[in-house]
């Protein structure tokens, strides 16, 4: 930002330099924080917070819309999801479309098999000059892992399956989903540069929710059966409580983020059995595999990020998005839910 350098700030500029500074300690810089949010509102529509106040974004006028990710780099946000189609007449198929914004602008990500109409981005990772999005192509029920490189679609699977995050360090790609088995049940896969490196063993349903690298630590999230599990390196850690088996609730991992050596992760406790009907679903948030408070009840955690020792999460309250500062919720204005969330930090 340039500032005009006014007669008084000259003349204060001069008077500094006449100030001796020998016995005085040097301020640390101050520091602009930019707290980014994305999810959409209560139209069904994208909506981006920056700092708390809603940002324009061109939208749909006729369809819904869904964000799932954001990244910013530099001065670009970018926002990815989908828009879903109603068609005029109910002979007509409903058509959903990956999408991306940026700065606003939206734009659709093309699908790449014959046959596959229907798409979905999950995940946006950008590194250098590169956009890379994760997500899903769909012919009916039927949906096959995808990953677009600004904008150009490379399958990751034959089977049933779904990219669900990516993760760029140095030349390597790395993406975090799942695909079926030939038993159809759905296994968590890694691929790294296209290549499936780790996966689960297939016995129960399973899906990786977000891979992040680490030093030379891969971690992911997400869940195995109705387990919610991080993994380091291909061990896991359960991250369910102690009355996980004897309430019925699902356990969900969702986001993650390491801050030094402490690694954080969001997630769900759905009540979807008979046992649990009736009770409310639970956001949760660890830290080092222990659970952390959130407030509120009926409540989903999504986004995550971790600044000056202070934890925000996002997601929803009922029907209100919400972002949690250190488990403490607030409400983002015009909201339905957050998904993801985004923080900068520069030098005034």
């Amino acid at each position: 930002m340039i500032k005009k350098l006014t007669t008084f700030s000259f003349l204060a500029l001069m008077l500094i330099g006449c100030v001796s500074t020998e016995n005085e300690t040097p301020k640390k810089p101050e520091k602009q924080t930019d707290i980014h949010i994305s999810g959409w509102d209560n139209n069904q529509k994208v909506a981006y917070w920056k700092n708390g106040e809603r940002q324009f974004m061109t939208t749909s006028e006729k369809h819904q819309e869904r964000v799932n990710s954001m990244y910013v780099a530099g001065n670009d946000v970018y926002i990815v999801g989908q828009e879903t189609q109603f068609p005029p007449t109910i002979s007509e198929k409903v058509k959903i479309i990956a999408k991306i914004w940026k700065n606003g602008t939206p734009s659709y990500l093309p699908t790449l098999t014959s046959g596959y109409e229907n798409s979905s981005a999950s995940c946006v990772f950008v590194a250098g000059n590169d956009v890379y999005v994760a997500g899903a192509e769909y012919n009916g029920r039927n949906g096959l892992a995808v990953l677009w490189k600004n904008g150009k679609a490379t399958s990751l699977a034959t089977n049933r399956s779904a990219a669900q995050s990516v993760y760029v360090s140095g030349s390597d790609v790395y993406v975090a989903g799942f695909e079926d088995n030939d038993k159809g049940i759905l296994v968590a896969k890694l691929w790294k540069n296209g290549k499936v490196v780790f996966h689960t063993d297939g016995s129960q349903n399973a899906i990786f929710h977000s891979v992040i690298i680490s030093g030379t630590d891969i971690h992911l999230s997400g869940y195995e059966g109705d387990v919610a599990k991080t993994w380091r390196n291909g061990i896991p850690t359960i991250l369910n409580d102690s009355n996980a088996d004897e309430e019925k609730f699902k356990y969900s991992s969702e986001e993650l983020f390491i801050s030094g050596t402490d690694v954080y992760a969001t997630g769900t406790k759905y009540a979807y059995s008979t046992e649990s009907f009736g009770k409310a679903d639970v956001a949760l948030l660890w830290k080092n595999g222990q659970l952390q408070p959130l407030e509120g009840q009926e409540a989903y955690a999504r986004g995550l990020y971790v600044m000056d020792n202070i934890v925000y999460v996002v997601g929803g309250i009922g029907e209100e998005a919400v972002l949690w500062k250190n488990g403490i919720a607030s409400k983002l204005p015009g909201g339905r839910y957050a998904s993801s969330i985004f923080i900068t930090q520069v030098e005034k």
